[in-house]
């Protein structure tokens, strides 16, 4: 981890950044660029990175398992693993036990490719990227599936997706007692740089947060470049970071934008900013073209506030014509 040379960090406090960019490297290695409430640029070196992915909990089929996967599966907690939607006849909610999940964790690894084998299996209460449920806002009951450093995402859900149907689903159901309704695996084909999208938050914990002298050595010779440059001010703190770009029908009619024709094109992006401020209501009546906005992190958005508002997301599109 690289802050700066004109930057210090408490040893004893964690180090709190918005994601700027993401960079994958080999063997599960891969770089994060951000930005410090105090406006400082840090590059984060993450080694032995391992990927994971998202399946909705199975439900029972066999109900009298419950019994003999012990009190401890009957009783967990409100993070363990159940049904994501009540199951049609012969299939009830259920709670996992640690040693049935083990069971289903080498039940899938007798039968994935090796470099695609799930390291650990774990029931969480989640909401996955490009999670939908407005019936359950707070999240559904998934399993969350790890691969080992470096593993093949993408390849592991596709063979995972097909262990969950037809006759691979029937064995699970036929062995374990386990029916997955919901056969969609989540964020399998998510690059490291959509998790951090949308300002999200990393957090270093106080022992790993130290600022090392000698990071950039170890670093890729472009990013070590990098780097130097913006230690001796060669280049301007990171800032905003873009979310999305799209192009929009202007008259909001339901048919493909074309920018040559009038249809502008937006530019989401987010920016760290404290309301309260000059700077704060400067970005609020911004420049032409400009509508920003913000979040407190309870769902608030608007102008002047007395409390600090961590992430501000902008809008930036060009000029369109007024629908007839």
């Amino acid at each position: 981890m690289d802050p700066g040379a004109n930057s210090s960090f408490p040893a004893d406090s964690p180090l709190v950044v918005m994601v700027l960019d993401v960079e994958e490297g080999p063997s599960g290695s891969f770089y994060i660029w951000g930005r410090t409430s105090g406006g400082a640029t840090v590059l984060v070196q993450v080694h032995d990175y391992c990927p994971y992915l998202y399946v909705a909990a199975p439900q029972r089929t066999a109900p009298a398992a419950a019994a003999a996967g012990g009190d401890g599966g009957a009783q967990g907690g409100g993070d363990g693993g159940g049904a994501a939607t009540p199951g049609g006849s012969g299939t009830a909610d259920a709670q996992w036990s640690a040693q049935e999940l083990e069971s289903l964790r080498q039940h899938w690894n007798s039968r994935l490719p090796p470099d695609c084998r799930i390291a650990s299996l774990a029931p969480v209460l989640s909401r996955p990227i490009m999670y939908y449920r407005p019936a359950a806002p707070a999240g559904q009951p998934f399993l969350r599936a790890s691969l080992r450093p470096g593993g093949p995402a993408k390849r592991a859900g596709a063979a995972l997706a097909g262990l969950m149907g037809g006759r691979e689903a029937a064995a699970a159901e036929g062995l374990l007692g386990m029916r997955f309704v919901d056969r969609t695996v989540y964020e399998a084909e998510i690059v490291r740089a959509a998790e951090g999208s949308g300002g999200s938050d990393a957090v270093g914990e106080p022992a790993a947060s130290a600022a090392s002298a000698a990071a950039a050595a170890a670093l890729p010779p472009a990013l070590a470049a990098a780097v130097l440059a913006a230690r001796h001010g060669a280049i301007a703190p990171l800032t905003i970071m873009t979310v999305d770009v799209l192009a929009v029908p202007y008259d909001g009619a339901n048919r493909t934008p074309v920018t040559s024709k009038d249809d502008p094109v937006v530019c989401i992006a987010c920016d760290v900013r404290k309301y309260g401020t000059g700077v704060a209501a400067a970005a609020v009546t911004g420049a032409p073209g400009t509508v920003a906005g913000g979040s407190d992190g309870n769902g608030g958005s608007g102008g002047e506030r007395a409390a600090p508002s961590r992430v501000v997301f902008m809008v930036a599109a060009s000029e369109a014509p007024i629908p007839r």
